[in-house]
């Protein structure tokens, strides 16, 4: 007897700027360049070692910091809006991180 994965109640919703999301890495980047319009901007890793990247769109004006694990799962650390393309990303990226991250 085979046994059916339960339906992903969020298949048919659009990810919110405020939900907490970790996914597979190519799945958390299909729903930033599907639900936002966003790519990726900068990438870094922090003194800590952590692997963090900036996703932004002119079109809808936001942002998303996004922490890469080695277990291949991407969370979002942080998003906003007011990104626009004479942002600059690795400042974005540095400010965005030191607000979430360590409560600057």
């Amino acid at each position: 007897m085979a046994l059916a994965a339960a339906p992903d109640p969020r298949a048919e919703e659009s990810l919110s700027l405020t939900e907490n999301y970790c996914d597979a890495r190519n799945v958390v980047a299909v729903t930033l360049r599907h639900d936002f319009d966003e790519t990726p901007r900068r990438m870094q890793v922090t003194a800590e070692g952590m692997t963090m990247e900036l996703w932004a769109s002119e079109l809808m004006g936001t942002w998303t910091v996004v922490h890469h694990g080695g277990d291949g799962i991407s969370c979002i650390v942080t998003s906003g809006q007011g990104w626009t393309g004479a942002t600059d990303a690795a400042v974005m990226l540095d400010a965005a991180l030191g607000e979430a991250v360590w409560g600057a």
